[in-house]
């Protein structure tokens, strides 16, 4: 029905927000991706996964509001790209990457096999 009613622009972009425990599920990015395969084949130029962010925790907190993902960490990249792979099984004509910031990661320190050392994963663009 969407298409019938609705012209195609030239350029459509999806952006799915992650979110813990919300919308980070296969379930529905293959919700999601069925979709877009069955009523927007051709007309998706991009399909944007957007990695969680919890930089509004402390303004929640200085509020005195609860906020639902005050205790939720952002996902580990290696999900965010498991995450993508499915996206692009679920429409594979479409162009599907992720975008955002992910969890610290821990690697060996090699100056010191008893030590770690912590790399950042900065927020990736499509």
């Amino acid at each position: 029905r969407f298409k019938k009613n609705h012209p195609y622009p030239k350029t459509l972009w999806i952006r799915t927000p992650v979110i813990p425990k919300a919308t980070d599920t296969f379930e529905n990015i293959q919700g999601i991706g069925g979709f877009i395969s069955a009523n927007l084949e051709g007309a998706v130029d991009r399909w944007e996964l957007c990695t969680f962010n919890n930089l509004c925790r402390d303004k929640y907190k200085r509020l005195g509001l609860n906020w639902p993902y005050a205790n939720a960490d952002l996902p580990e990249k290696s999900f965010m790209e498991e995450l993508t792979r499915a996206a692009k099984s679920f429409a594979p004509l479409t162009t599907v990457c992720w975008s955002g910031s992910t969890k610290l990661e821990k690697r060996p320190d090699p100056a010191s096999p008893r030590q770690t050392q912590t790399k950042s994963n900065p927020a990736r663009v499509c």
